[in-house]
């Protein structure tokens, strides 16, 4: 009976230990998923040539349901997209509605804010909104907020992909995450 009473208390207490560790790996995931939010995106826009293009590409994002407000400036053919608060933003939503307002895109750069200065290391990942984002090169400084543009097909021309293509390794998946995209720091 007391080695029944021993086997148990020690099943007791390696669930327990099992338990303390799924917790632990549980919220290193959270702050792994939760240590950034974005702030906005900025667009580089080809075609815009008069203030109806502009309005097109205005409207057509607007309509996301994530976009707090839009500014698209005909002069320098860029835009800015704010966010809503706690919506989770999607650029391949905002890269498909410039598509289909007539246009491309020439770049897209995200401003990150980091909850904390951190520092960045090349192929690092993180992962925010479900989505993965992997550094192609380093943000050695610690930093709490930072640029970077968004490396990828239909998020810049043709020929600047292909220059980055053979640079880019491969990207850091998690099954249970959206796939992800490349950032370069400017």
């Amino acid at each position: 009976m007391k080695q029944t009473f021993g086997i148990d208390k020690k099943y007791k207490y390696l669930l327990k230990m099992k338990k303390i560790l799924l917790l632990s790996i549980l919220c290193f995931f959270v702050a792994l998923v939760t240590k950034a939010q974005w702030t906005y995106v900025e667009i580089g826009v080809n075609g815009l040539t008069c203030s109806m293009c502009t309005r097109s590409v205005d409207d057509a994002i607007q309509k996301l349901d994530f976009v707090e407000r839009v500014e698209v400036n005909l002069e320098s053919t860029t835009g800015r997209v704010f966010f809503k608060v706690g919506s989770k933003p999607d650029v391949a939503a905002i890269r498909q509605a410039v598509v289909d307002a007539g246009f491309s895109l020439r770049f897209l750069k995200i401003k990150f804010q980091f909850k904390s200065p951190m520092a960045l290391e090349p192929e690092e990942c993180f992962i925010l909104d479900g989505t993965h984002y992997q550094m192609i090169n380093a943000v050695t400084a610690e930093t709490k907020e930072a640029v970077f543009q968004l490396i990828g097909k239909g998020f810049m021309p043709k020929r600047a992909y292909n220059k980055w293509r053979s640079k880019l390794g491969k990207i850091c998946w998690r099954e249970d995450v959206e796939p992800g995209y490349y950032l370069f720091k400017e």
